[in-house]
């Protein structure tokens, strides 16, 4: 997929050349930060990027789900070999760390990209024993330190060649960008990438998604999308 950002911040750069490295690739990514929307927008720029895109994306709420191995374990078979995203991993037991650990290294068991979120430092968590240092060492082959970001889309930022293309967006390092508008252009490039396979059979493109084919009709109509 062609994700077209342009950025003038150095920072927003460096990060956006990791996920287009790691959206390919099989190993576990983690990401730290404060904002936890901007961590699940790169969580899903990890997806969409990458080879899963037509895959599910599920997201896991682990303070939710502290303790419930059993509705861990649904969410990975749920996703499949698509994305599961683990939302404040800190927040989870002991158990359902040693149960992450073991999904994270067995691929036979969970065929999922694996990515965790943390707002806490998960490194001094494991110093003095509130977080696993294996899972932690397990969880790091990529890490993305995501700043929290204001994000404003500004139709009147977009170069002229870029007029035709809603997926092209600049981020100014001083600029305001809504998140939501940046989540909405990635929705709307995800269902027409579906809808596109399924040559616009909405019945087919909601069986991929996993929703119901009403649900899908009127997400279509609310992000303007037309055959």
């Amino acid at each position: 997929m062609e994700r077209g950002f342009v950025s003038k911040s150095a920072l927003l750069s460096d990060l956006l050349k990791i996920v287009e490295v790691a959206a390919n690739t099989a190993s576990a990514v983690l990401l730290a930060g404060e904002g936890a929307r901007e961590k699940e927008f790169f969580a899903r720029m990890l997806h969409f990027d990458g080879a899963r895109r037509e895959k599910p994306f599920v997201r896991v709420n682990c303070a939710a789900n502290a303790n419930a191995q059993e509705e861990i374990l649904a969410s990975v078979r749920k996703a499949g070999d698509g994305t599961i995203f683990f939302d404040e991993v800190a927040a989870f037991s002991q158990d359902a760390q040693s149960l992450l650990l073991r999904l994270v290294q067995s691929k036979d068991e969970c065929a999922a990209r694996i990515v965790a979120a943390s707002r806490m430092n998960l490194e001094e968590m494991a110093a003095c024993g509130q977080f696993s240092g294996e899972l932690l060492s397990a969880l790091s082959a990529v890490v993305l330190r995501v700043p929290a970001l204001d994000f404003r889309l500004d139709a009147n930022a977009l170069d002229a060649d870029f007029r035709n293309d809603e997926f092209r967006l600049i981020f100014e390092s001083e600029g305001h960008v809504r998140l939501k508008d940046a989540e909405n252009i990635f929705k709307r490039n995800y269902l027409r990438s579906v809808l596109e396979t399924t040559r616009y059979n909405q019945t087919k493109a909601a069986r991929i998604l996993e929703i119901q084919r009403t649900y899908l009709s009127r997400l279509l109509g609310e992000l303007g999308i037309r055959n």
